[in-house]
């Protein structure tokens, strides 16, 4: 099973998690949410990040987009690993 989750269930204990206040990041002029990673099999929504599908990946920023929610993906998962 491992990252699956449930996903019906998720949407609506997702806004029952009691995350820290957000916070000013150095060098950025407004608040950034915390949010989820997932792959392109997870459903798109606020508190959800999935990177471009291959098939959209038109332009460099999409593709550099992917490749550092990769990263953050892997971090996350070595981390649990």
């Amino acid at each position: 099973m491992g990252i699956i989750f449930a996903w019906a269930s998720i949407s609506y204990r997702v806004y029952h998690i009691h995350f820290p206040p957000l916070e000013l990041v150095t060098g950025i002029e407004e608040l950034l949410p915390y949010v989820f990673f997932g792959d392109e099999a997870v459903p798109l929504k606020p508190y959800m990040m999935r990177p471009f599908p291959a098939r959209k990946l038109d332009n460099n920023h999409k593709q550099v987009f992917n490749y550092r929610l990769s990263r953050a993906r892997r971090v996350v998962e070595n981390a649990f690993g």
